[in-house]
């Protein structure tokens, strides 16, 4: 299959997944206006945002063993009705029930990514699918921060969830008319994914990868605000410039993990997200350290063509929603503490040393890929 042929096949599901996000990140694209307009804590909204990204990761493996079982078109479609209705949800602007409306949110996400994986594996070109599908996370991330901005200074914070819900809903008909039925035929759940030396290696590395961009993205307008002075509005349309270098570099990755050996770009993708992370403790100047986030994003994306393609092949590609769904869970915990416990740090410590904890995480990733063996494949029930 030629490169047009991935793309206009791709195409589809690709834009499922940007819509997915005008979904999720909506909130963090408004944490300066919401912690304004509500009176929350940075604490306290790291604590809704974690609430997320917990329910995303406990049902990571049972949306990807969902993806394997009924196909990626109902999981999608589940998908877009629980993300609606979590998005309707936050309107309430009630704490107990923005926990509860980011739990239904989460549910409804999870299904995305190991979607994706799923219909990359059914074709021979799977690593360069990955690549064009990866790039829906820098894509979706870019809409949802600009939407939301500009939505939110327009009509009011409400409305940025209100249109989301209503998209979400009919994306969620839509996928049914769009997307054609598919019918796997897996065998039955297989432990062995779980406890498969290499998959728990490739896990660790999307475990930093995970939290440092969820991380970034979440907290990045409120550094904007607090540490440079920015305006509220003009720092979320600023953050939502970040991720789109991720567009090219996902595909470009893509194509390089189909011609070079995966491992090693991931290893490169690691090394360099740590030391930009560490760099940007001593960055004071706005312009260096806006440049510096630009370079980061770059990688946020680059190596997860190669890091889920890697764990495919490990896996088999019969168990590609599950795997997905595994390595996603364990990269959702790192979701979880980079926004729970990232706020407390931002609290009582400062910005500084969030960073320093997503250089090392990412320095722990670097580690684990080193130990990465070829040859240690999962094992066939």
């Amino acid at each position: 299959m030629g490169f047009r042929s991935i793309l206009k096949a791709s195409l589809a599901v690709w834009l499922v997944y940007v819509l997915f996000y005008i979904g999720r990140y909506n909130y963090a694209a408004l944490i300066p206006v919401i912690r304004d307009a509500h009176g929350f804590t940075n604490t306290e909204l790291g604590i809704i945002a974690s609430a997320m990204f917990f329910i995303y990761a406990i049902f990571q493996t049972p949306s990807g063993f969902l993806a394997d079982r009924l196909g990626i078109r109902l999981t999608l479609f589940l998908g877009c009705i629980l993300i609606s209705l979590g998005n309707l949800l936050m309107l309430s602007w009630f704490f107990p029930l923005l926990i509860l409306a980011q739990f239904i949110n989460g549910a409804g996400q999870s299904t995305g990514w190991s979607s994706l994986t799923k219909y990359a594996s059914y074709s021979r070109e799977s690593s360069k699918i990955m690549g064009v599908l990866s790039s829906a996370v820098p894509a979706g991330t870019f809409l949802a921060y600009l939407f939301a901005a500009n939505i939110a200074e327009r009509f009011g914070e409400n409305y940025a969830f209100v249109f989301p819900s209503l998209l979400l809903f009919l994306l969620g008909l839509g996928i049914l008319r769009w997307i054609h039925p598919d019918s796997t035929g897996v065998s039955p759940f297989n432990t062995s994914i779980l406890i498969n030396r290499n998959i728990f290696l490739l896990s660790v590395v999307q475990f930093s990868i995970l939290s440092t961009m969820n991380g970034s993205f979440l907290w990045l307008p409120a550094v904007f605000v607090d540490v440079y002075g920015i305006e509220n509005y003009e720092a979320t349309k600023l953050a939502s410039l970040i991720p789109l270098t991720g567009i090219v570099s996902g595909v470009a990755g893509g194509i390089a993990s189909s011609r070079i050996d995966e491992r090693r770009i991931i290893l490169l993708n690691q090394i360099v997200l740590a030391t930009v992370f560490l760099l940007l403790v001593s960055i004071r100047s706005f312009p260096l350290f806006y440049l510096s986030f630009l370079l980061a994003s770059i990688f946020f994306r680059f190596g997860s063509a190669a890091l889920f393609t890697l764990a495919v092949n490990t896996a088999g590609n019969e168990y590609a929603g599950t795997v997905s769904g595994y390595l996603n869970f364990v990269g959702s915990v790192g979701s979880i503490i980079s926004s729970g416990l990232g706020g407390l740090i931002v609290d009582n410590l400062g910005f500084d040393y969030l960073f320093i904890l997503f250089s090392s995480i990412s320095t722990l990733s670097v580690f684990s890929i080193l130990l990465f063996r070829n040859s240690d494949g999962v094992r066939r029930d």
